[in-house]
């Protein structure tokens, strides 16, 4: 009897042994995750108002998940629901969503393809922000995203876009294979301190970055663009969370005050940039 649990205990081992043996190679391989700042980008971090010598901070307080006493839930519990979601959470059939036809987009107009994925023309510019048009998750098929009549994809946007905005490096905000896709057709990417690593392991050429801290400005042409605080964190990894800065942007030209927020929680910096900037 103590052989067989002996002999029980020692598969065990091996199998959680060989299950963290795939993950550490996993996040080290896969190019999902990206790569950790480093030589200017590094030494700009460190210099950062917004960094505090080990992560970056919000400009108040902020728990990342705020518990609900009447509905507290587990990291275990919150993983099950959304591989098994209650029955009829998601919809039942495709969403209704129109024929996207980028390159007929009319100056002063917006198409929403999903979440916070925005495709928009003013001063003549095309400007995407956060694109993602594959898997929200390091890891294939595990997020399925809801159906539409019509699913938008990269072939359906303009053949030139201008510049490409991204909010953060959260993985349902940038995308790595829709940025390399993109790549060819993108005249400038523009992303928050830190997140320029990601990109270069990508594949994207240096020239084409720029990188920004908050309240940072950056003119193409008569568009002017400005990374702007929010109210949320970062991290790509199983240990890098807070080590890449979050944001949301301003876009101004002549005939537009466009405010694009991100992912964040409600503070009273909204206020500040939209009196600074504003009305949008």
């Amino acid at each position: 009897m103590k052989k067989i649990i002996v002999r029980t205990l020692i598969g065990l081992v091996s199998i959680v042994l060989l299950v963290v043996i795939i993950g550490v190679l996993f996040t080290n391989l896969s190019p999902a995750f990206g790569d950790a700042p480093s030589g200017e980008s590094l030494e700009r971090i460190k210099a950062s108002k917004n960094y505090d010598g080990e992560k970056f901070i919000n400009l108040i307080a902020t728990k990342v998940q705020t518990p609900d006493p009447q509905n507290e839930q587990s990291m275990a519990g919150f993983i099950y629901k959304n591989f098994f979601p209650p029955e009829d959470k998601n919809p039942s059939k495709p969403l209704p969503s129109k024929v996207l036809k980028g390159n007929e987009l009319e100056e002063g107009h917006f198409a929403w393809l999903g979440h916070s994925t925005i495709l928009m023309k003013t001063g003549g510019k095309v400007i995407i922000a956060d694109p993602v048009f594959n898997n929200a998750s390091p890891i294939p098929g595990s997020v399925k995203p809801f159906e539409m009549e019509n699913t938008p994809t990269i072939d359906d946007l303009p053949s030139k876009i201008d510049v490409v905005l991204i909010s953060h490096d959260h993985y349902d905000h940038l995308d790595y294979k829709a940025i390399q896709d993109l790549d060819e057709r993108v005249s400038k990417f523009l992303v928050p301190l830190g997140v320029k690593a990601h990109l270069l392991s990508w594949g994207i050429d240096n020239s084409k970055i720029e990188e920004k801290d908050w309240y940072e400005s950056f003119s193409y042409d008569s568009v002017e663009f400005t990374f702007t605080p929010s109210r949320h964190f970062s991290g790509r990894g199983l240990s890098n969370r807070f080590s890449t800065l979050w944001g949301s942007w301003v876009i101004q030209s002549d005939s537009l005050n466009i405010f694009f927020s991100g992912d964040s929680g409600y503070f009273d910096e909204f206020k500040k940039i939209g009196e600074k900037y504003g009305p949008f």
